[in-house]
């Protein structure tokens, strides 16, 4: 359960920063 939780995190820091990304790009 914790692993999932944290699994979760990362991939959400992860959409946050292809979004942070693309917005950046442009």
């Amino acid at each position: 359960m914790t692993g999932r939780c944290c699994h979760a995190i990362e991939l959400n820091a992860a959409y946050v920063a292809m979004l942070r990304w693309q917005d950046f790009t442009g």
